[in-house]
């Protein structure tokens, strides 16, 4: 009896190293793919900012382009548009599930068992969209803004034109999300399906009252009116907000994502937001850190492999 114990302590003390080694190589390779990543994008920004006046160039025959499209001129183009987005993000996080979960687990946040499929049927067989289009379309009925100028910005007008929408979108929603947490009858009430499902899958994007969904919508409102940007800008501000919520929905800690491109820990993304889900207490930034580490409700697993 005595052999047999120490020969199982034995063996669980090499099945514990062997996890551990495991685990310090899958860290290894995905710090490497990081800064890989991080390295390709940086050459990027190099090459456009040298070809800064070709890429403008082309940013201007795009929009010359654009501007005529019957599609793009209606007054509802934007939340039609903002609705494809997400289900174009979705889709994609969706088919990585389905047909790429051999090369995606070893990315989940949380390991845990989730039936990614019932979720995906339940969230986008329900009438989720209209949260989204209906308050817009409302507005836009009682506020035509469709004004298409002849010039288009230049390509980095664009690129920070929808970066400081972002920050912009986070910084009016921060209160809102919180109060929402700590407001026991906002919670209940209207925010508390957003949270009935972890782990996480891109499709909880959309799972949300309607109220909650208005509010995200109305956010979205405020910050295009107040930054006043060119509908060109506008038009891709809709389809990188969507796909970074989407990002931070996913239940994946992928090297290419926008939280590990950007050093610094200036972006939250999906690590934080799975934390957040699954405490309700603690990240409540959509998709950056500073108000959370500032007023001390910032965590979050480990940045790098989850096993």
């Amino acid at each position: 009896m005595m052999i047999e114990t120490i020969v199982k302590s034995k063996q669980e003390k090499h099945l514990s190293k062997v996890k551990s080694q495991n685990r310090d190589t899958f860290d290894e390779a995905f710090l490497s793919q990081v800064y890989a990543t991080r390295f390709v994008v940086a050459c990027l920004l190099l090459f456009g900012i040298y070809h800064h006046e070709a890429l403008n160039s082309y940013t201007q025959v795009f929009w010359s382009w654009l501007r005529l499209q019957w599609w793009f001129k209606h007054d509802s183009f934007e939340p039609i548009w903002a609705t494809f987005s997400f289900s174009v993000h979705v889709n994609i996080f969706s088919f990585i599930d389905k047909k790429c979960a051999s090369f995606a687990s070893p990315y989940l946040i949380n390991p845990k068992s989730r039936d990614a499929k019932a979720v995906y049927k339940e969230n986008l067989n329900r009438a989720a969209s209209t949260a989204y289009l209906l308050p817009i379309l409302l507005f836009d009925a009682f506020y035509p803004r469709r004004n298409l100028p002849l010039s288009a910005p230049g390509f980095f007008e664009v690129c920070a034109g929808v970066a400081v929408g972002i920050w912009l979108y986070d910084l009016i929603f921060f209160p809102i999300h919180l109060a929402m947490h700590k407001i026991p009858f906002l919670y209940k009430n209207f925010h508390a399906r957003h949270h009935e499902n972890t782990p996480l899958v891109s499709a909880d994007v959309i799972r949300h009252s309607f109220v909650d969904g208005s509010l995200q919508v109305i956010a979205n409102i405020l910050t295009l009116n107040i930054l006043g940007l060119h509908p060109l800008s506008r038009m891709m501000y809709n389809f990188v907000i969507t796909y970074m919520l989407t990002e931070t929905h996913s239940g994946y800690n992928m090297p290419w994502m926008l939280h590990n491109i950007v050093p610094g820990n200036i972006l939250g993304g999906s690590v934080r937001h799975e934390m957040h889900h699954r405490t309700g207490r603690n990240n409540y930034h959509q998709f950056f850190t500073y108000f959370d580490d500032m007023f001390g409700y910032g965590s979050g697993f480990r940045r790098t492999g989850q096993r």
